[in-house]
C-alpha cells in the first residue's frame, strides 16, 4: 500500500526537511529555557540525542543524494544500519530533554526512522 513512488517521495523529503529543522528548535529551546535548570547528566543525554540525530541525518541526506556511496557495498549497507541505530537511540535519550526541547527532539528521531523505512533500510 505505501510502495507508491510518491509516498516514498513524500516521506524522504519530509524526514530531509523537517528533521534539521526541529532539530534546531531543540536545541535553541534547550539553550534558553531548560539548559540551566537540568542536571549535568540530563544535559549530557539530551545533547547526545541532538548529536545522534544530525549524525544520522547526514548520513540520510547523503544516501538520498545517491553519491555512490552504494558501490561500497556491504560497507554502505554497514553504514546505514548504524545511521539507522543511532536514530532509534536518539529516540531513547530523548527523554533527557524537558518540554518542547524533548518533544522535538522525539519528533525528529521517529521522522528520521519514517524516512529510512521508506528509503529503504530498514
Amino acid at each position: 500500500m505505501f510502495d507508491l513512488p510518491i509516498v516514498r517521495m513524500f516521506a524522504a523529503l519530509t524526514s530531509l526537511l523537517a528533521v534539521p529543522i526541529l532539530v534546531l528548535l531543540a536545541y535553541s529551546g534547550w539553550m534558553k529555557q531548560t539548559h540551566a535548570s537540568l542536571p549535568e547528566w540530563r544535559n549530557g543525554l539530551g545533547l547526545t540525542s541532538l548529536v545522534l540525530l544530525v549524525l544520522s541525518w547526514l548520513w540520510y541526506a547523503l544516501g538520498l543524494a545517491d553519491i555512490g556511496l552504494a558501490s561500497l557495498g556491504s560497507r554502505f549497507l554497514l553504514l546505514s544500519s548504524v545511521a539507522v541505530f543511532c536514530a532509534a537511540l536518539a529516540a531513547l535519550l530523548a527523554i533527557g530533554g524537558r518540554g518542547r526541547s524533548r518533544l522535538y527532539a522525539l519528533v525528529a528521531s521517529v521522522l528520521m526512522l519514517f524516512g529510512y523505512q521508506f528509503f529503504g533500510y530498514t
